[in-house]
């Protein structure tokens, strides 16, 4: 028996699949229509579409007992710093997501770390219960540049959706350990945080040759600051300099300014701090993952990275 569908119609069928698996559909029931969105721009769409709360939105579902390779997704230890260390995480629920696949939460449980990593808040912040995944597909570095490179376009793949989850487990991780309100700012004013490395990059100065690349010099700091005061000439804006150190080696910044202030809170504030950095209305991010890990999940208006200095892993989205 011949088929019902003329080919002209399947092939038809085919391009408007396709089509929509390319810009993406968001179904809205209150609207009763379909809202289509480029990938391009999902992330500055973003707050608009979830103030509707899609029911589109698919979940990750979060498991403590590792299937199989075919059905779950982790990601493994690795001696690094919280930044990379939860930028693999995020990487590997946006790449559960994108394959159908579940999440397994291994945890940041080695000792062998950088930067002193507080491993019991590291292990309580990102909201996801430690399972055993050991069944599971494991990546390191894998999952993370699948997600996070030149290959894939950062804006869809981490799309409104996985950054809504993340943000949600995030946000019960860190109650857990106190920390609900960033640190420093002031209200009626564009509160602008600004990452500057100092810490471990001084210490590392002559050992490593990557640390070199991730120094940042205050006089690039110092235009960095002159240009947000210009940009935001005539409103109130508070500037956060997260960093380490004595008050005394950023006297550039500082001195004749009443509209900036210092957070050198070392490591023992570094949750506190990578929070302010998400709840920031305007963030600029050093040459370290631990901010960019951050600007991944911001929530504010605006991100800046240095051009000219960037010298990481990672390439930004096109909207910073």
């Amino acid at each position: 028996m011949s088929s019902p569908y003329h080919p002209l119609y399947l092939g038809g069928f085919a391009l408007i699949f396709t089509f929509l698996i390319r810009y993406g559909i968001h179904y809205n029931k209150t609207f009763s229509k379909a809202i289509v969105v480029p990938h391009e721009s999902i992330v500055d769409a973003e707050a608009s579409l979830l103030a509707l709360n899609p029911p589109y939105c698919k979940r990750v579902k979060v498991i403590t007992k590792g299937t199989s390779p075919e059905k779950c997704i982790a990601i493994g230890q690795r001696k690094d710093g919280f930044g990379m260390r939860y930028l693999g995480v995020m990487s590997a629920i946006a790449w559960a997501y994108h394959t159908g696949r579940d999440y397994c939460h291994i945890g940041f449980i080695t000792e062998e770390t950088r930067h002193d990593t507080n491993l019991t808040e590291a292990n309580i912040v990102p909201g996801y219960p430690i399972g055993s995944c050991q069944t599971c597909e494991i990546g390191d570095k894998g999952f993370f540049n699948q997600t996070f490179s030149k290959d894939y376009e950062l804006s869809a793949l981490f799309n409104p959706c996985v950054r809504r989850q993340i943000r949600e487990a995030m946000e019960v991780g860190f109650a857990k350990i106190g920390i609900t309100e960033p640190i420093g700012f002031k209200e009626d004013h564009i509160n602008i945080a600004v990452h500057m490395r100092r810490g471990d990059v001084l210490q590392e100065l002559g050992q490593q040759w990557h640390a070199r690349k991730r120094r940042m010099p205050m006089e690039k700091v110092a235009e960095i600051v002159e240009y947000m005061r210009k940009k935001f000439a005539g409103e109130k804006i508070w500037i956060n300099i997260f960093s380490e150190g004595e008050p005394d080696d950023f006297k550039l910044l500082t001195d004749g300014h009443d509209d900036i202030q210092l957070q050198l809170l070392g490591p023992e504030g570094m949750m506190v701090t990578w929070y302010s950095f998400v709840k920031a209305d305007v963030l600029v991010i050093g040459l370290s993952s631990f901010s960019y890990s951050a600007a991944m999940l911001h929530v504010g208006d605006q991100i800046y990275y240095p051009k000219g200095y960037w010298r990481h892993f990672f390439l930004p989205p096109k909207e910073w």
